[in-house]
C-alpha cells in the first residue's frame, strides 16, 4: 500500500512528459498537437478537479474511517467525472485554472460541493454512507456501476445545478426516456428532484434559491452515464476505436474504470495509450481557512497525467456524457448513430428511440429492469464466446506450427534452444487452456443468467396469481372467468409436471372440483412454497441446497457451521426475510449444538 500513500510533492517528479509523436492528442472532446499546443493540453489538464486519498477527515457516520486511503479510488473517481459535468454546467468547457489567479465563485461552489465533510452534496461521506443503499459497506471497494448509481441519488438534493441524471443499463441508451427524464416542465414532478426553496439557506456554500432559477427552462442539463462491460477478463479490441470516439466527442465526460481494485478517471488518449488522473495520492485533508477561502491547489493535477496502454484496462467501466441543451443530446446520438455505421467498429451499446413493443409491462407482472434486454446480454456473451473459440483455435494453430519445427529441427538443435522451444509450446498450451476456462466460466455465467431471468418471472407469475386471488375472494358467485383461469392453470400444471424441483405432483394435491368465487383456486395459490415456483427442468448436474434439497434461487443464507453437509439454505425455507445480524447456524445445527451441551 506503500505507492499508494504517496504524497503529491513526491509524485510529482515520477510521471513521463507527453510522447514525441505527430498523433493528435484528445482531451474530453479537445483536440491537440504535442508539438504545437503542448501548455495548452498541460493546462487542460491542470484545470479538471482531481480528488485524490485524503487523510484526517472528519469521521464517516461520526465513528467510522477518517481516511478513504485504500477503498476510496472508485469513489474518488467518481467524484471526478461529476465534478467535470458540474464544471461544464457552471462554468463551461473552456474554463481554466490557473495558479495564483482569483476565480469566480461558481468555482468554489462547484468544489465545496466535493469538499471531505458531512453536508457536501458529493464528498466522500455522502456517497459512502449513500452506498450503504446499494449494498455496500463503509470501506467496502466500488465497482463503475455502483457508484454511478450512488451519484444519480445524491444528484437529487443538489437543486442549485438541477441536473437529469440517467444511468444506461444493459448496454442501451432510449432516447425517449431521456427526453422525458430532461423535459419534465418545471415545477419539478417530484419533491425529491426539486424540494421548497427556503429563503436565506446556505448548503455547501451558497443559497439553495439559485436552484429555481431554471425552473422554466425546457431542458434539464443531462449527466449521461453508462456502465459497460467490454470484454471477458480484458477489453475486446473490437470496442477501442469506439472507446477511443468517445474522447472525441465534445459532450465527453471521461471514462472511470482501470484495473482489478485500482480506479483511474480516463480523460483521453494518444496514439494506443489512455490518459488519467490518478486518484492513489493520499493528501492532508483540506479545511476552509477563517476567512472563508478554500486552499485548492491539491485539487489540480500540476504535473503532467499518467498514461497507460489501451489494452491493459479492465473490461468494467463506465463512460459519461454532458448534454447541457437538447441540441447536444440530439448531436450527441446523431454521432453514435454515425459510429455504427462505420464499418469495423463495434458499438458499445445500443442506441434506440423507444423501448421496443416487445418489452413486457411492468405494470403487469412486477418485472425488473434487468430482464428487458437479456437478448442483447446473450448476443454478447456469445458473441464473447466466438471470440475464444477464434483465438483458441489460432493457438491451436500456432502450437500445430511450432511442434512440426520442433520435430523436423530438433537434432540440429542445442539444448538451450530445446528448452527454449518446448516453453513456447508449453506457454501457447496454456494460453489455450485459459481460454478454454474462460469460454467455460462464460458459458456459466450464460446459463446463470437465463437462469436467474427465469426463476424472476416464474416468482412473479405467483405473485401476479396471489393478486388475482385478492380480486376472486370479493366475489360471492362462481363466475365464467373461474373457469377460464381453471383451465389456465390446467395448462400451467401439464408444464409442471416437467416442473423444476416440484416436491407434489398432481396425485399428492386434492382435487377441486368447484371453485366458489375462484376462492379455493386462490388459497391453492398461496399455498405454494417458493421452492415450488420453480417451472422449469433441473440440470441434473446442478448442486441442490437447502432442506428442500433444491437448486439455488432467490436469497440463500450460509450457515456459519464449518462442517455444515448442507451449508446454503433458502430464506422462505428457514423463515427469514432479511439477513440476520452476527452467526446464524441452520436448525439441524442448532440442533447439534444443543446436544453437544
Amino acid at each position: 500500500m506503500d505507492a499508494a500513500t504517496l504524497t503529491y510533492d513526491t509524485l510529482r517528479f515520477e510521471y513521463e512528459d507527453f510522447p514525441e509523436t505527430k498523433e493528435p492528442v484528445w482531451i474530453l472532446g479537445r483536440k491537440y498537437s504535442v508539438f504545437t499546443e503542448k501548455e495548452e493540453i498541460l493546462l487542460d489538464v491542470t484545470s479538471r478537479l482531481w480528488f485524490t486519498y485524503r487523510k484526517n477527515f472528519p469521521a464517516i457516520g461520526g465513528t467510522g474511517p477518517t481516511s478513504d486511503t485504500g477503498w476510496g479510488c472508485m469513489l474518488r473517481c467518481g467524484q471526478m467525472i461529476f465534478a467535470q459535468a458540474l464544471v461544464c454546467r457552471h462554468l463551461g468547457r473552456d474554463w481554466r485554472w490557473i495558479k495564483g489567479k482569483r476565480q469566480m465563485d461558481n468555482y468554489f461552489n462547484v468544489l465545496n460541493a466535493f469538499i471531505d465533510k458531512k453536508d457536501s452534496y458529493y464528498s466522500i461521506h455522502q456517497i459512502a454512507q449513500m452506498g450503504v443503499g446499494e449494498g455496500k459497506s463503509i470501506g467496502q471497494w466500488y465497482g463503475p456501476n455502483t457508484v454511478a448509481q450512488v451519484l444519480k441519488k445524491l444528484a437529487t438534493f443538489d437543486t442549485w445545478s438541477s441536473l437529469a441524471v440517467h444511468i444506461a443499463m444493459d448496454n442501451t441508451v432510449v432516447m425517449e426516456e431521456i427526453r422525458r427524464l430532461c423535459q419534465s416542465n418545471f415545477p419539478c414532478a417530484g419533491a425529491a428532484a426539486c424540494p421548497a426553496v427556503e429563503s436565506d439557506v446556505l448548503y455547501n456554500g451558497y443559497p439553495e434559491e439559485a436552484g429555481v432559477r431554471d425552473r422554466l427552462s425546457l431542458w434539464k442539463p443531462l449527466v449521461l452515464l453508462i456502465p459497460l462491460r467490454l470484454g471477458l477478463t480484458e477489453i475486446n479490441e473490437a470496442y477501442i476505436e469506439t472507446l477511443k470516439h468517445c474522447f472525441m466527442m465534445p459532450q465527453s465526460l471521461g471514462v472511470i474504470g482501470g484495473k482489478p481494485n485500482s480506479a483511474h478517471y480516463f480523460i483521453g488518449y494518444v496514439g494506443e495509450e489512455l490518459i488519467y488522473l490518478d486518484p492513489h495520492t493520499t493528501q492532508p485533508a483540506v479545511e476552509p481557512s477563517d476567512s472563508g477561502c478554500l486552499p485548492d491547489e491539491s485539487f489540480h493535477c500540476q504535473h503532467p497525467p499518467c498514461r497507460m496502454s489501451i489494452a491493459e484496462l479492465d473490461p468494467s467501466i463506465a463512460v459519461g456524457f454532458f448534454c447541457n441543451t437538447e441540441e447536444d443530446f440530439n448531436n450527441w446520438c446523431q454521432q453514435i448513430k454515425k459510429l455504427s455505421l462505420v464499418r469495423g467498429v463495434l458499438p458499445m451499446f445500443e442506441l434506440v428511440e423507444r423501448q421496443p413493443s416487445h418489452f413486457s409491462n411492468p405494470d403487469v407482472l412486477n418485472l425488473t429492469p434487468g430482464i428487458e434486454n437479456l437478448p442483447c446480454e446473450l448476443q454478447r456473451n456469445f458473441q464473447l464466446m466466438r471470440e475464444l473459440d477464434q483465438r483458441t483455435e489460432d493457438k491451436k494453430a500456432e502450437i500445430d506450427s511450432l511442434a512440426a519445427e520442433y520435430i523436423e529441427s530438433v537434432k540440429n538443435m542445442l539444448p538451450e534452444e530445446r528448452v527454449e522451444h518446448l516453453k513456447k509450446i508449453q506457454s501457447a498450451y496454456s494460453k489455450c487452456k485459459e481460454y478454454s476456462d474462460d469460454k467455460v466460466q462464460l458459458a456459466m455465467q450464460t446459463y446463470e443468467m437465463v437462469d436467474k431471468h427465469i426463476r424472476r418471472l416464474d416468482a412473479d407469475l405467483a405473485r401476479f396469481e396471489a393478486d388475482l386471488k385478492d380480486k376472486l375472494e370479493g366475489s360471492d358467485f362462481e363466475n365464467p372467468g373461474s373457469r377460464s383461469l381453471k383451465k389456465g392453470r390446467s395448462q400451467k400444471d401439464k408444464r409442471g409436471s416437467r416442473g423444476r424441483g416440484r416436491r407434489t405432483s398432481e396425485e399428492d394435491t386434492p382435487k377441486k372440483k368447484k371453485l366458489k368465487g375462484g376462492s379455493e383456486f386462490a388459497d391453492t395459490i398461496l399455498s405454494v412454497h417458493p421452492s415450488d415456483v420453480l417451472d422449469m427442468p433441473v440440470d441434473p448436474n446442478e448442486p441442490t441446497y437447502c432442506l428442500c434439497h433444491q437448486v439455488s434461487y432467490g436469497e440463500m443464507i450460509g450457515c456459519d457451521n464449518q462442517d455444515c453437509p448442507i451449508e446454503w439454505f433458502h430464506f422462505a425455507c428457514v423463515d427469514l426475510t432479511t439477513k440476520p445480524k452476527g452467526k446464524w447456524f441452520c436448525p439441524r445445527c442448532v440442533q447439534e449444538r444443543k446436544k453437544k451441551k
